[in-house]
């Protein structure tokens, strides 16, 4: 059953993004296609960076019909889901440019929901989320990969990340 927490990343989620222990774990990202079908990609904590309260900044593959899609629309869904929890962030999209090959967005929080069991379902809970599996060498790339979009974002934006 899920609960409306408000407009910002819930407090677990920001400090689980900058936790390497969820660094292989899959985010879904959903937005809309041409005709109105959901579309979804899967992003990675390290193509996440947590910015303000209610913000946070993802990159993703220039040219990709995901960054098509989030260019026009500019909202998206994002799903994360781990033992023992799940949020939905739904929110606005700011499209901010590339920045070391990778179209880099900003992602305000409009409505963040926190999914816990009902009363019928209490002895029932997730063990475990969507994760990526990598040779260490890809995962020491993206992580060098999201420091650099990071500390170019916040030159960029300041006030924002």
């Amino acid at each position: 059953m899920a609960t409306e927490l408000g407009s910002r990343l819930p407090q677990d989620l920001k400090a689980a993004l900058e936790d390497s222990t969820f660094e292989t774990l899959a985010v879904p990202l959903l937005t809309t296609d041409r005709q109105g079908y959901p579309h979804v990609a899967l992003l990675s904590f390290l193509e996440l960076i947590p910015c303000r309260r209610e913000r946070l900044a993802f990159f993703i593959h220039p040219g990709s019909r995901t960054a098509s899609f989030l260019q026009k629309n500019r909202i998206c869904t994002l799903i994360f889901a781990g033992e023992h929890f799940a949020y939905y962030l739904k929110g606005a999209v700011r499209f901010v440019g590339l920045i070391e090959g990778v179209v880099v967005f900003v992602f305000t929080v409009e409505t963040a929901l926190q999914d816990r069991p009902g009363h019928a379902e209490e002895d029932t809970f997730l063990i475990s989320g969507l994760r990526f599996k990598a040779p260490e060498s890809e995962i020491g790339r993206r992580r060098s990969l999201r420091e650099k979009v990071a500390s170019q974002l916040s030159a960029l934006l300041p006030s924002v990340c």
